[in-house]
């Protein structure tokens, strides 16, 4: 499975990528591909990675005991898994693909990659993953606003 670095260039860097920056990228995000129903992450592991939602849409939710709460959605160009991967701490939600969808992977090893010798690419990811955090935490908001009695909704 291929990247698509003209999507790459166009959402998440802003930028024209040169051939080293390509090559850096493929040896760096992993193309997945997840059927309904599949975790992208799982609340309460750790080390999974982060991923970039490429297509698809996945539901974003937390469960404390035997109630689910729904904190929200997925979408192309929404990062899932940087808190935990950040912080070190287990994943605080699952995110589970609702269709078919495809991410791009970064694991603790890639995003070394990026440090040692790309840090214009890193720079890049860096700017687009604070502009996605920011964008989920609007979001968050809002609906935590918008909702009866200031609660996510639950199932």
């Amino acid at each position: 499975m291929d990247i698509d670095f003209t999507w790459l260039e166009n959402e998440v860097f802003l930028v024209s990528l040169n051939d080293t920056e390509r090559q850096t990228l493929t040896g760096t995000l992993q193309p997945t591909r997840f059927d309904v129903g599949d975790d992208l992450i799982a609340q309460g592991a750790r080390d999974q990675g982060m991923f970039i939602i490429r297509d698809g849409r996945a539901s974003v939710f937390a469960r404390h005991g035997r109630k689910r709460s729904h904190l929200g959605w997925a979408e192309p160009g929404d990062v899932v898994g940087s808190l935990s991967f950040f912080g070190g701490y287990p994943a605080t939600a699952t995110v589970m693909a609702e269709e078919p969808t495809l991410a791009y992977g970064m694991d603790r090893e890639g995003y070394c990659r990026m440090l040692v010798g790309h840090q214009e690419l890193l720079a890049g990811f860096l700017t687009y993953l604070h502009r996605s955090v920011a964008r989920m935490l609007h979001a968050t908001n809002r609906r935590a606003f918008l909702s009866p009695g200031g609660d996510a909704a639950t199932e």
